[in-house]
């Protein structure tokens, strides 16, 4: 894994995660206007170095982040 590639993939988590509150695949499609498959391959390669970090949401289906666990991940 690329670590520019990473940092740039953890950025968009940290950016939409204070915005929102939470990061999950739906909430980057929107705020960068990514597809599906490039919101899924950014959260795939931020859970390859912190597999901790998204959790499955049942209610909603998805693999969500949210801003507290993010700031951890970001200040470690």
């Amino acid at each position: 894994m690329d670590d520019k590639e990473f940092q740039k993939s953890f950025q968009m988590i940290v950016d939409v995660a204070t915005q929102h509150g939470f990061a999950t695949r739906d909430s980057l499609k929107n705020a960068y206007g990514l597809s599906a498959m490039e919101s899924s391959q950014v959260i795939r390669m931020v859970m390859q170095k912190y597999p901790d970090l998204f959790k499955w949401d049942h209610e909603s289906s998805s693999h969500r982040a949210h801003w507290e666990d993010v700031q951890k991940k970001k200040s470690a």
